[in-house]
């Protein structure tokens, strides 16, 4: 995403929760930009207004239609209530079980429904309130739980796990034929107690990890002013506090003089789109914006064009516009973070480097209930202010579907020591093809982190990052 407040599907195992995102989020628009950790966030539409709750309607044609479509399913309910060997059934879980086959039934991986226990626990993580786990972020990739993300200094980082690790096992249980949900808590937890993940991790032989779960605090935005002299804003998700801590590291940087700025949007599954057109204005001046009328990014609602909304630049505390500035973005980069990523490419603002995006560019509404569960519909895409889409765009030919390839290139940043060894078993990197038609490709590539590099805890994307802004090379 994205969702307005729109990420993966990214479940933030702190699990922390579901950052999709990847969703990756993701984190769209009104709900984020996230491919769903769209739902992650509180929900407040694109404007950085209050919540966009549309109400509840009945079609306005078909209804006729849908209520004789519906009544199988009513004898159905009917027939398990009085034939089921498992009665008596429990009706609420059926009916949430059949919304969600309803909302995936639609085709499109970021309309979601979550019941009131899933929104409760995204939008505890957009609020930056700490959970009990591990420290990562997982979605599913190749039908896999794949992680994508690691929260820095958490037990995930200080026990060798990385992205692009498949977890197969939780605690000795085959895991790989469950949903996400059903996953999360399995590996959440009561801090102090332990938890083995059984990883496979490229073409090497699986292996154990045991991870003492702790009381996991999501940074938003981590500040780091190198002792070159470059400010390094690490920015985890877009939730309501983003920004204030943004504000945080720009004070910083400029007490400490700094002589340019990395924002690392690696890894990043979105978030809320508020939160992100604010972001862009602590580095796009009002002068620079009017090249394309202070634009953060276009809602789309037809395909022709004919229905395309401006959405504003918002421009609230520290700003910093004038130093050099490279973006760093990958295949966890997603919704909320491209939009960012996007817009500041488009404005000339920043190189972008690194590798290519993820390509979450819809936008989901977020619908909440009385009885605390929400639904995320996409309804539009998002474009950059060039009115680059970036979402999927399949190539067709006689023997193949309309439907892309899923981007696989989620690859790592450098958060801690190598992975626990396995006596006989070398680890070495499996790479992944990049896939074009989707996402933002970065002005400069540079490849990921080499298993060397994660062993020395180096992370040469940053590196190059860097020596850019200082050298403009």
């Amino acid at each position: 995403m994205n969702d307005t407040r729109s990420k993966a599907a990214l479940s933030l195992v702190a699990v922390v929760a579901l950052l999709f995102a990847f969703g990756l989020g993701a984190f769209s628009s009104y709900v984020f930009t996230e491919p769903s950790r769209a739902g992650s966030f509180p929900d407040t539409d694109s404007s950085g207004g209050g919540p966009r709750v549309p109400a509840v309607q009945t079609p306005a044609t078909g209804s006729q239609d849908l209520n004789a479509q519906m009544q199988t399913f009513y004898e159905i309910v009917d027939l398990l209530e009085k034939e089921s060997y498992y009665r008596p059934t429990d009706s609420q879980k059926m009916v949430y079980g059949a919304t969600e086959g309803m909302m995936k039934a639609v085709g499109d991986e970021y309309t979601r429904f979550l019941t009131p226990e899933e929104t409760a626990i995204e939008n505890a993580q957009l609020q930056g309130e700490s959970f009990g786990g591990i420290g990562v972020y997982f979605k599913e990739v190749d039908n896999l739980p794949t992680i994508v993300g690691i929260i820095p200094n958490t037990p995930a980082a200080r026990a060798g796990l990385r992205p692009k690790d498949v977890i197969l096992k939780v605690d000795g249980r085959d895991i790989t034929t469950l949903t996400l949900d059903d996953i999360r808590p399995l590996i959440r937890g009561k801090e102090g107690t332990q938890v083995r993940l059984t990883i496979l991790r490229g073409k090497d032989a699986p292996f154990d990890v045991d991870v003492t779960r702790a009381i996991i605090d999501v940074p938003l935005v981590t500040t780091t002013i190198r002792p070159d002299g470059v400010a390094v804003f690490a920015v985890s998700s877009f939730g309501d506090k983003t920004n204030s801590d943004l504000d945080a590291g720009i004070r910083e940087a400029k007490s400490k003089g700094a002589k340019g700025i990395v924002l690392d949007l690696r890894n990043n599954g979105g978030g809320l789109v508020d939160q992100a057109q604010q972001m862009i204005g602590h580095f796009v001046s009002p002068s620079m914006g009017k090249k394309y009328d202070d634009t953060a990014l276009y809602e789309s609602f037809a395909s022709d064009g004919s229905q395309d909304k401006g959405i504003p630049i918002l421009r609230k505390g520290e700003t910093m516009y004038d130093l050099p500035m490279a973006v760093l973005i990958n295949g966890g980069t997603a919704s909320a973070s491209e939009i960012v990523a996007g817009a500041l490419a488009d404005y000339g603002r920043a190189t972008l480097m690194g590798e290519q995006s993820f390509g979450k560019g819809s936008v989901q509404s977020v619908h909440s209930f009385a009885d605390g569960s929400s639904a995320r519909i996409t309804i539009a895409h998002w474009l950059t202010p060039k009115k680059h889409d970036i979402n999927p765009h399949p190539t067709a030919t006689p023997d193949s579907s309309a439907t892309p390839t899923p981007l696989p290139t989620f690859t790592p940043t450098p958060i801690g020591g190598p992975a626990t060894p396995v006596p006989g078993v070398t680890l070495t990197p499996t790479p992944l093809p990049v896939d074009r038609s989707r996402g933002i490709t970065p002005d400069i590539e540079v490849p990921p982190p080499s298993d060397a590099d994660y062993a020395a805890d180096r992370d040469p994307q940053l590196e190059r990052a860097a020596q850019f802004v200082l050298t403009g090379k």
